[in-house]
């Protein structure tokens, strides 16, 4: 079980296809209820699973990077860049009604979210980190 708790980050998926499925339905929600949640399952399910990979790939990229700024860009712009692309892929095959507005939730929340993210685990992995002992900064 600790692999996949590496691996999948099961609240943050959960709430987040809770939330985003619900963005989602509201968004198609004008087309009737079957489009509505229509849109809604594909986004929630979609946001379950790949959410849930890519908070772990945004926490691998900031702990693993040793500039600071450059792991934050690049924790940010990888999951934004993939979460957008794919849900994007997602909402224009069959079945979306709105699928330029279905992406938008995830194009402005996306980014800001990864960020946040990624400096949260940038300080915690910082603050995991051994710091020199006395003697050691004394011989530096």
């Amino acid at each position: 079980m600790a692999g996949l708790r590496d691996a999948f980050d099961l609240r943050s998926a959960t709430i987040g296809a809770l939330l985003m499925g619900g963005l989602v339905a509201a968004i198609n929600l004008r087309h009737g209820l079957p489009a509505a949640l229509t849109a809604a399952g594909k986004q929630g399910a979609y946001t379950f699973f790949i959410a849930g990979l890519i908070l772990k790939l945004c926490e691998r990229l900031a702990q693993a990077i040793p500039e600071r700024r450059r792991a934050l860009l690049v924790a940010t712009l990888i999951p934004s860049l993939v979460t957008v692309g794919a849900t994007s892929l997602v909402h224009h095959l069959r079945g979306t009604a709105e699928p330029w507005a279905s992406v938008l939730p995830t194009l402005l929340m996306g980014p800001p979210s990864f960020a946040a993210w990624a400096i949260k685990s940038r300080r915690a992995a910082e603050a995991r980190r051994p710091t020199a002992s006395a003697g050691e900064e004394a011989a530096s």
